[in-house]
């Protein structure tokens, strides 16, 4: 949510505006009705690691203009957010071992970037990839190798949201 210092910030919204549909059966991304994240976070090791979370998708029939054969808009996955940012990384951006401040969903719209962990697991994360950066100041951190120039959406997360319900694989 975007503000200038002299509006108040407002909470961002829990529940979409028109109202919750029900539990996606088989679409979503790859069939699976779940949207695939990859989560770096700082384990007890003071290393960072990589978890994979899916998080529900749920068709939205209450919708006023619905467009899939008459009675959906789709399939939406929800989280609570704060605000959103836009970032532009230009070539040769890597940067050595740091941990992200916090807890923010990153949305990968162009380009390519190749994270490594203190173990030596690599991921890259390409445009429509989900990566979720949650050291929250803590551990080794993680490098960042820029690949492509890219373009990211950041979202920022509140710190404690329960990742517990997003840990099952679906299946």
């Amino acid at each position: 949510m975007f503000h200038t210092p002299d509006q108040p910030q407002r909470r961002a919204r829990r529940t979409p505006r028109y109202g919750r549909g029900t539990t996606s059966g088989g679409c979503g991304v790859a069939g699976t009705g779940t949207v695939k994240v990859t989560r770096v976070y700082a384990g007890d090791d003071g290393i960072s690691h990589f978890e994979d979370l899916w998080i529900p998708l749920e068709e939205q029939v209450n919708h006023p203009s619905p467009t899939m054969a008459g009675r959906s808009v789709g399939f939406m996955a929800w989280l609570p957010a704060s605000e959103m940012s836009f970032r532009v990384t230009p070539p040769g951006g890597d940067h050595p071992f740091h941990a992200s401040p916090g807890r923010s969903l990153q949305i990968t719209v162009q380009g390519i970037l190749e994270l490594e962990l203190g173990d030596g697991a690599r991921r890259r994360f390409e445009p429509g990839d989900f990566l979720m950066l949650d050291e929250q100041g803590r551990g080794q951190g993680h490098q960042s190798h820029e690949l492509a120039p890219r373009v990211t959406v950041n979202v920022e997360l509140p710190t404690d949201l329960d990742l517990d319900p997003f840990r099952q694989p679906p299946g």
